[in-house]
Formats: structure tokens, C-alpha cells, sequence
């Protein structure tokens, strides 16, 4: 009876944790350069919520998730008017063409923002 339920509650507790804490886990991978980790963890979560569309809970944790790829983006997009290398500018668009909706851009988006950003850049150097 109850006994049994809470025994299982306890046995996966830290499961449940480690799954609600997703949403910060993800914001704080963004935070600290994680950009692809951050890409994985959305990936991760969209996949449970889909597989599961009936449990609110994995609806807000993938929500939450995908919320920090707003900042993401946003990084990724700045980092285009910073000093690159090449394998670091490549890196850049394959993490920006690995977004998923709301935030992904078209490939002609893509390619504005390359150039923008690297405009800014020469700006900036001159």
C-alpha cells in the first residue's frame, strides 16, 4: 500500500531531481560555454516529452529547457562579432544549425548572421 509507494518514491527520488533540475542545468551550461551539452540536454528532453505527451511534469522540464536556447542563440550570435579562428567560426554555425524551433534560423538567416557578425567584427578591428 502506502508503505510500497513511498519505497518507490525513494527509489527514484534522485532520479526526479536530477530530471526537474534539468531546466537549470541546461541555463547553467549556457551560462558557462556548454553550448553543445546545452543541445543535448533540449535534445534529451524533447525526446521524454514526446514519448510521454501526458505527463505535464516532462512538458514544463523540456519547456524549460528549450527556454535557455534563447540565450543560446543570442551567444552564439555575439560570438560571430568577437576575434575567430576558423575552426571556432565553423564550430559557431554548426552549434546555430543544430537549434531547434522557435529558435533555429533559416539557412538564409544563417548566413546574414555570419556576415553581420563578422562585419562587425572588421568594425570593430579597424
Amino acid at each position: 500500500g502506502a508503505r510500497a509507494k513511498l519505497g518507490v518514491l525513494s527509489d527514484c527520488h534522485d532520479d526526479l531531481v536530477e530530471l526537474l533540475e534539468q531546466p537549470q542545468l541546461a541555463a547553467s551550461a549556457v551560462r558557462n560555454g556548454l553550448y553543445s551539452e546545452a543541445l543535448e540536454l533540449d535534445a534529451a528532453a524533447a525526446a521524454r516529452a514526446a514519448m510521454h505527451p501526458a505527463i505535464p511534469a516532462l512538458q514544463r522540464v523540456a519547456a524549460g529547457v528549450r527556454a535557455s536556447l534563447g540565450e543560446l542563440r543570442h551567444r552564439l550570435l555575439l560570438r560571430l562579432s568577437e576575434p575567430l579562428t576558423l575552426p571556432e567560426a565553423l564550430h559557431i554555425v554548426g552549434l546555430l544549425r543544430r537549434l531547434p524551433p522557435p529558435h533555429a534560423l533559416s539557412e538564409p538567416q544563417q548566413r546574414s548572421a555570419f556576415l553581420r557578425g563578422r562585419a562587425a567584427y572588421l568594425d570593430k578591428a579597424a
